[in-house]
């Protein structure tokens, strides 16, 4: 640790010149090296670290947001990406396991959808009629966007900012509780730009036939809407070129989590990417 005295009594702004300096110390000290007028003249940012979370004792030149991010950038964060109904989630049960923060963007999303007004807002110009009364029609956004490429181009760029930024928020809040691994899940991680975020990105496929079972168990609907939203997303060969690592989900549960956990180790181990 390195302790030194700021050139100001303690409580008075911070001086930017010698003519300053002499003024608060008059008769107290000998001499003062006169560098020219300070360019910044903030005071530094004191940060407690002992304990999380980490708390800012006093708040300087660095914004807060910054700190965050020099925070998250020492985390290994790990991307999952995949289509809709390959397993995402069960591979992700390995890193829960460990402690590691888990966001699912898509679950993101639909927290977003009760309340942020900015996005809803956007969706609304965006596609009229949809939005009623600050409640979002799901599944007629749905029916539109995924018949219709240049609408789900819509509306990607619309979501993928506000995704995006609640992202961002909930790794900084990771950190500054001490956090040292998160995993983000999303099906349009590479394209929203958020794999830039992870130390290494690995995507899950799985049988056609076994993603379309999961997703109408799991959300009620009936085949053809579920086909309809897996002919709107990328096939296996492109998470095979875009992912470091391609996870196969063909064995049983166990097998597949025990797979999983193997890249894991081997991503956090080594701090980033180590190839497909």
């Amino acid at each position: 640790p390195l302790a030194a005295p700021s050139a100001n009594p303690s409580g008075q702004p911070s001086p930017k010149t010698a003519e300053e300096v002499e003024k608060y110390f008059d008769g107290k000290i000998d001499a003062v090296i006169d560098g020219g007028k300070c360019g910044l003249g903030f005071e530094s940012t004191i940060i407690d670290m002992s304990c999380a979370p980490y708390r800012i004792l006093r708040q300087g030149a660095l914004p807060a947001e910054d700190i965050d991010d020099a925070l998250v950038e020492n985390m290994t964060v790990i991307g999952i990406t995949g289509g809709t109904g390959c397993g995402k989630t069960t591979a992700l049960e390995p890193l829960r396991e460990r402690g590691a923060l888990i966001i699912d963007c898509d679950k993101v999303y639909h927290e977003m959808l009760e309340g942020d007004q900015a996005l809803l807002s956007e969706l609304s110009s965006a596609f009229p009629g949809t939005v009623t009364g600050g409640v979002l029609d799901r599944k007629s956004l749905g029916e539109l966007v995924f018949s219709d490429a240049e609408a789900l181009k819509r509306l990607n760029a619309v979501t993928h900012k506000h995704i995006d930024r609640r992202v961002t928020e909930l790794l900084r809040a990771f950190a500054r509780q001490g956090g040292t691994v998160a995993a983000i899940d999303a099906i349009a991680l590479v394209e929203s730009g958020i794999s830039q975020k992870c130390a290494a990105v690995i995507g899950v496929t799985a049988d056609r036939e076994a993603c379309l079972a999961r997703i109408t168990a799991r959300d009620g609907i009936s085949r053809e809407y579920a086909l309809m939203r897996i002919n709107a997303q990328p096939g296996d060969e492109y998470f095979a070129r875009v992912c470091d690592f391609v996870l196969e989900n063909r064995g049983t549960p166990e097998e597949f989590k025990k797979q999983c956990d193997k890249i894991f180790t081997e991503v956090i181990e080594n701090g980033g990417k180590k190839g497909k």
